[in-house]
C-alpha cells in the first residue's frame, strides 16, 4: 500500500516473513487473538515510500497461533456454537 492514512483508518496486514513456502499467519481470528496489543512500525524509505518494518515469528510462535486459530475454527463449526 502506498499513500497517506488517515486516523482511525483500519488496514489489514500480513504477520510472518514472506518465502518461497509463504506461510504466515493471516491476521488475528479469535477472540483472544483480538483481545491482544499489537504494534505495527512503518517508515519512510529512501524511496520516499513507506513501509512496515518486518518482525519475524519463530517456527514454534507460528505453530502455536495457528493451532490456536484452527482449534477455535472448529469450535465454529459445532452446532450450537454461540460467540
Amino acid at each position: 500500500m502506498a499513500g497517506s492514512a488517515q486516523v482511525g483508518q483500519v488496514f489489514d496486514v500480513l504477520f510472518g516473513q514472506r518465502s518461497e513456502h509463504r506461510e504466515y499467519i493471516a491476521f488475528p481470528s479469535t477472540p483472544d487473538q483480538h483481545s491482544r496489543e499489537y504494534i505495527v512500525a512503518i517508515y519512510l524509505g529512501e524511496d520516499g515510500k513507506r513501509r512496515l518494518v518486518p518482525f519475524q515469528i519463530s517456527k514454534p510462535e507460528y505453530e502455536k497461533w495457528s493451532a490456536e486459530r484452527w482449534a477455535y475454527e472448529r469450535l465454529r463449526g459445532k452446532p450450537g456454537f454461540r460467540e
